[in-house]
Order: C-alpha cells, then structure tokens, then sequence
C-alpha cells in the first residue's frame, strides 16, 4: 500500500481524505487545519501499521504450519496449489452412477409383491415340542400311569355293578 501524502493542497481534498478514513470532521478553517492534519496523519500511520502488522502474523502462521509439517514422519514440504495446471483434463464424473437397463420397447415389467412375515421377531421353532418318548422319557411314564389308573377303575367299577 503506498503511503499517501498527509499535506492536501486545499480544504475540500482534506475534507475528503478524512470522509475516507472515516474521521468526522466540521468545517476546515485556519485552527481546525493543523488538527485534522494530525488525526488524517495518526489514522494512515495505524493503517500502516495493521498492515504490516497482519503481514507478519501470516508470514509467521505459514512458518508455523511449515514447520509442523516438516515435523510429521516421512513428510516432504511440497506446496500444492488448486490451479497449478488450469489446463489439464479432469473427467466430469471419474465414479458415476451405472447406467439404467433400458427394456426392449414395448415390454414391461412387473413387480410382483413378495409377503413377508411381519413379525419383528419371529420366536424359533422349539426343538423340544411335540412328544417323543425316546427324549422324554417321563412323560412315557406318566402317560404309562394314567393309562394304568385309567384301566383299574374302569374294571373296578365294572366288577363292583355286577
């Protein structure tokens, strides 16, 4: 940024100056001269300042990051830029989508419904069910005992009408 001149040759280029640097100002008479003079010259002094403060700052953020990345194991400093090349070939989709299978026209296809089983959890078939009296043996036995008792008074009462 260049230096601008504090010293405007008449009163409305010094008015001017201060409106773009955001000084409010009255009317520019011998006594006021000097002090806006001042404050125009103490404003471009801070905004050389800032910028040169801000330049440092980004200058030592680059350093910093540099730095870091010379740090990492096995890294290289290698500075890539997005445009390093605007003229190199890039494809519009490297990994799109497949394309649609198209049916031969004039044919159409039907979705048929499939139903499910709408249960969340549907509970697994119990192995255990059913009666086997090869795995359940006391349950043969209590059937065996029942049929017993079952026979016994059928002929207790038959021998007891007679």
């Amino acid at each position: 940024m260049a230096k601008k001149s504090v010293n405007p040759e008449d009163d409305d280029m010094l008015l001017r100056e201060l409106r773009e640097h955001g000084i409010k100002s009255g009317p520019v008479t011998d006594s006021t001269r000097e002090l806006y003079l001042k404050k125009l010259a103490a404003v471009i002094a801070s905004m050389n300042l800032d910028v040169k403060i801000k330049q440092d700052q980004e200058e030592q953020r680059l350093a910093e990051q540099i730095k870091n990345e010379n740090r990492m194991e096995g890294s290289e400093t290698v500075r890539t830029f997005e445009d390093d090349d605007p003229f190199r070939l890039r494809p519009i989709q490297p990994y799109g989508p497949p394309p649609k299978k198209r049916l031969p026209h004039g044919l159409i296809k039907r979705r048929i419904p499939i139903v499910r089983n709408r249960e969340a959890n549907p509970e697994p078939p119990n192995k255990n069910s059913g009666w086997n009296p090869i795995v359940n043996p006391g349950m043969l036995a209590l059937v065996a005992v029942v049929f017993v008792v079952f026979i016994y008074m059928l002929l207790y009462r038959v021998k007891n009408d007679n």
